[in-house]
């Protein structure tokens, strides 16, 4: 939550470059779970940037992300492993791209992107995967060798689709632990009651 708090005060220096958008829920499009949330959409004229916020790592420490994908912490020569986001994210772009695709809007270019919510970690990547700090999302987007071919009312309408999607509330039993246990031992005191007010013959 810092990490998302961090980033999201960081990218209103953006505002007036690129559309951007936070917590977005979708429709999930795998069966892991019901929704995917996004942390951060940045919808620019290169395309849509799908991004996961992780918050990992402090001062002395360095997050390590090895050249197969493996995910960990480093500090004083412990090594805390960690889920890799990437995963995830790429669930997260899957599910983008259904939707939009749902709404009428065929090809769009989708990049992942993994943002470290804080500019105190060391970063060590030897990744293929895209992991960068906030502070560095201009130099990166603008970077990239990729061709702007999308309309400021293309980004729009994007940004229009991720506000206006709705998700139908779902409803779940909630289990009552509490109330349950009141109710067996009340249900038992009862019965022990009426059995000791019963008449026993022989």
């Amino acid at each position: 939550e810092n990490g998302e708090k961090y980033v999201e005060g960081q990218l209103s220096i953006y505002e007036n470059k690129y559309y951007i958008r936070q917590n977005v829920l979708l429709p999930s499009a795998d069966s892991f779970s019901q929704t995917s949330e996004t942390d951060v959409y940045i919808v620019t004229s290169k395309g849509i940037f799908v991004c996961e916020v992780k918050n990992w790592g402090g001062p002395g420490q360095m997050v390590k992300i090895s050249k197969d994908g493996q995910w960990s912490i480093i500090h004083n020569d412990r090594r805390e492993v960690k889920e890799s986001p990437v995963a995830q994210n790429s669930r997260h772009c899957l599910a983008t791209e259904v939707y939009l695709k749902s709404k009428g809007i065929e090809k769009i270019k989708i990049n992942p992107l993994i943002i470290i919510g804080n500019e105190k970690v060391f970063v060590d990547n030897e990744s293929s995967n895209a992991v960068i700090r906030v502070s560095e999302i201009y130099s990166y987007i603008e970077g990239l060798d990729l061709p702007e071919i999308y309309s400021d009312e293309e980004q729009k309408r994007i940004i229009a689709l991720f506000e206006q999607c709705e998700i139908e509330e779902r409803y779940f039993m909630v289990n009552d632990y509490v109330g349950t246990m009141k109710g067996l031992y009340n249900s038992y005191i009862n019965r022990l009651f009426e059995y000791q007010n019963q008449k026993v013959t022989y």
